[in-house]
């Protein structure tokens, strides 16, 4: 049986699975939009990369606090695997981050932004 207790014990790894959601949300648009002056201007390539950073470390962080939900009952475990391929794909997306390789990049960093947009909406439509 669930005591309000229990639920209330899990209110802040709900808000921080929010938190970070919106973060990597956030960090995904800085990444999109240096991306265009990268391409057209070859500038903010060191804003870029932070940004890349950033996304690693919050999806990472994101992939933890839905998996100790998932863990403890809270949450399925769809959101742990779509935040751990979100993660482990931030990597691949370094990795192919070069201008010889957009045509891999690009479409990668469409599924990065719509892995962290579809985990973002999932996360603060739920009533937890």
């Amino acid at each position: 049986m669930v005591t309000s207790s229990s639920v209330q014990s899990f209110k802040p790894w709900f808000g921080a699975a929010r938190v970070l959601a919106a973060l990597t949300v956030v960090t995904v648009i800085l990444i999109f939009g240096t991306a265009g002056v990268l391409v057209q201007d070859h500038q903010a390539e060191d804003l870029h990369g932070a940004g890349a950073l950033l996304l690693h470390i919050t999806s990472g962080l994101l992939t933890l606090a839905l998996g100790y939900l998932a863990y403890r009952g809270r949450l399925a475990w769809t959101g742990v695997v779509v935040s751990a391929a979100l993660f482990g794909l931030s990597f691949a997306q370094a990795a192919y981050g070069s201008s010889d390789s957009l045509n891999l990049h690009v479409p990668g960093a469409f599924l990065i932004g719509a892995g962290s947009v579809g985990l973002a909406t999932w996360l603060f439509i739920r009533t937890d």
